[in-house]
């Protein structure tokens, strides 16, 4: 019987489109919040927020950098950015104590919000950083799809589970 315990990140990779890879600090994910409509009448005793089936609120994705580089640079001009971020987790099998490395996928189409150029002091990191809006998004682990969300096809899987599948043959897009 397995009993596996993620316990970190080793290490991990960020990759421009063209398999270039950045030289970042670290990325940090977009956080997937719902969209949320308030209903309220008969047969509510109350208000309830009630989330409007696979749409998400605006997602973004910050990439912080040690210096000002080309590729921060790259990442503040117009138009779409595809970003790979791959990893390795660290996992241990509590039964037995065995360890092994789980591959960790993040896919990200982006398109360019603002750059902050950083600071520049001697010695110093420049704390450079990327805002970037995401509208595609899929994260793999172990070579499973876990989530994918592709906010211009109609697209919101969960373990597999696309949740607007239904939407997209009552549009006719399916």
């Amino acid at each position: 019987m397995s009993n596996p315990v993620t316990e970190h990140l080793i290490a991990y990779h960020a990759y421009d489109a063209d398999g270039e890879m950045y030289g970042v600090v670290d990325v940090e994910l977009p956080t997937v919040t719902s969209m949320k409509k308030t209903i309220k009448g008969a047969g509510i005793s109350g208000e309830v927020e009630v989330p409007l089936f696979g749409h998400t609120e605006s997602l973004k994705v910050k990439i912080n950098w040690r210096s000002l580089t080309p590729h921060a640079i790259k990442l503040s001009r117009p138009g779409a950015h595809l970003l790979e971020v791959r990893g390795a987790l660290q996992e241990q099998n509590a039964s037995t104590g065995e360890y092994r490395v789980i591959p960790h996928k993040v896919v990200m189409r982006t398109m360019a919000h603002n750059i902050g150029l950083g600071k520049l002091a001697v010695g110093e990191d420049s704390d450079t950083n990327n805002e970037l809006e995401v509208s595609y998004l899929k994260i793999s682990q172990d070579g499973i799809e876990t989530l994918e969300i592709d906010k211009f096809n109609y697209i919101y899987k969960i373990a597999g589970t696309d949740y607007l599948k239904d939407v997209r043959v009552a549009l006719g897009r399916e």
